[in-house]
């Protein structure tokens, strides 16, 4: 079982020394962060991106996945606004093109933002992806649906306040798994952000959802958090079991590397990213060894 990470740095240093700084420290397979490829398209586009890839194939690193464009305010698949909805998948379809010219398998997208009507969101969602799967089958590419917290399903007490929060679709396998199954294209799968799925405990354990998601799945974020607060802390800093997490993901036979995305790591002292980076190296060795035992 193998490790990587999302490519950090975006506003510190540029793609090419956080490309560097991740050979250094171990590290093989990573994410294309939103911000780095946003900062490419900005400053060259086309011609920054095989600059990126050519860096990336030379210093031995593999692209396993990259974040699309659904962090972007008004990108939206699931928006009851008709033009909202067109300029949110020609992005998407965009940000696909550019998948194929760094030679990255897989786009992560979030499905929607939040809107009231659960619903008409989802049948909105299911349209938007058709469209989008489309475009992946003709670049080779694969995307990958990330399930959020589920705040349909969740009122959190804090410093004696109560908070309810609009629903979003989306957030559970099942739900992920209806509009693939809706589509029905072998382009669409799952990306399983494990610190989304530890706020919907009770609900269900994220060992349950690596089984749910089974072959569909085909990305992965991998941060903990204690159950509150969306924190992306390095695993082993929560209160994720880790130990029953990489036994489920041993047990339906994943083979994508699993990758980090961690906070902390954007930040201008040098030395303070080389030693994150080290700990987060450290950590996946002790989980891969777990996975191994």
């Amino acid at each position: 079982m193998e490790f990587g990470i999302v490519l950090h740095g975006s506003g510190v240093v540029d793609f090419a020394r956080a490309m560097e700084e991740l050979r250094e420290a171990g590290f093989r397979h990573f994410e294309y962060s939103y911000e780095h490829v946003a900062t490419m398209e900005r400053n060259g586009g086309s011609s920054k991106m095989r600059e990126a890839a050519d860096l990336a194939e030379s210093l031995g690193l593999l692209p396993a996945q990259l974040h699309g464009p659904s962090l972007e305010r008004g990108c939206d698949l699931g928006n009851p606004d008709p033009k909202v909805r067109r300029r949110s998948v020609e992005r998407s379809c965009r940000w696909i093109e550019y998948c194929a010219e760094l030679r990255v398998p897989v786009m992560v997208e979030h499905p929607c933002e939040f809107h009231l009507d659960f619903h008409k969101t989802m049948e909105l969602v299911k349209s938007s992806f058709r469209e989008v799967a489309r475009c992946a089958e003709e670049h080779g590419v694969k995307v990958a649906l990330e399930n959020e917290f589920d705040p349909r399903h969740m009122v959190t007490t804090r410093g004696g306040r109560t908070m309810v929060i609009p629903p979003r679709v989306g957030c559970t396998i099942s739900e992920l798994s209806d509009v693939i199954r809706a589509v029905d294209s072998g382009s669409l799968g799952i990306c399983l952000d494990l610190g989304h799925a530890n706020l919907q405990r009770p609900l269900f354990s994220i060992s349950q959802a690596i089984r749910e998601a089974g072959s569909l799945l085909i990305a992965t974020h991998l941060h903990d958090n204690m159950g509150w607060n969306d924190d992306h802390l390095l695993p082993l800093q929560g209160n994720i079991p880790w130990s029953d997490v990489i036994g489920a993901f041993r047990e339906i036979h994943y083979q994508n590397p699993l990758i980090l995305e961690i906070g902390g790591l954007s930040v201008p002292d040098e030395q303070v990213r080389t030693n994150r980076l080290r700990l987060a190296r450290l950590v996946a060795e002790d989980l891969s060894s777990t996975a191994e035992s």
